[in-house]
């Protein structure tokens, strides 16, 4: 279940990019251990039959979370949504502007359902 509050708690310090790929942190951790696991087939004592049960377990979770057009979905979400620049200071947003970023950080986590604190959202 996805929750957005009527004000969003977002960082001021994070710009708006790093903001919405919050909801992406499962999906980069899962990039960044297959990437890990891809350096280990190189070691002279690499397990292989480990090695390959977790590439293909984390190959699995990015492919089920279509990671490999992320960027897509990014831009895509962004356009719908009329978001600021992507380098644009969350600190120095409109609260419409700070709503419309945390409604899509909160859309590309995928919840299964949403709860929405504002009538207009």
């Amino acid at each position: 279940v996805g929750y957005l509050p009527q004000e969003p708690q977002l960082d001021d310090e994070k710009n708006v990019r790093d903001t919405v790929e919050e909801a992406l942190g499962a999906i980069k951790e899962a990039q960044e251990k297959l990437d890990a696991v891809y350096a280990a087939y190189a070691e002279p004592d690499a397990d292989f039959d480990a090695l390959a049960s977790e590439q293909a377990r984390l190959e699995n979770i990015i492919e089920a979370a279509d990671a490999h057009n992320i960027e897509r979905k990014l831009e895509v979400a962004a356009e719908a949504l009329r978001l600021p620049p992507w380098d644009a200071k969350v600190g120095n947003l409109s609260g419409g502007e700070r709503r419309r970023v945390a409604l899509c950080r909160l859309l590309l986590s995928s919840p299964d359902m949403l709860l929405l604190d504002e009538p207009t959202n």
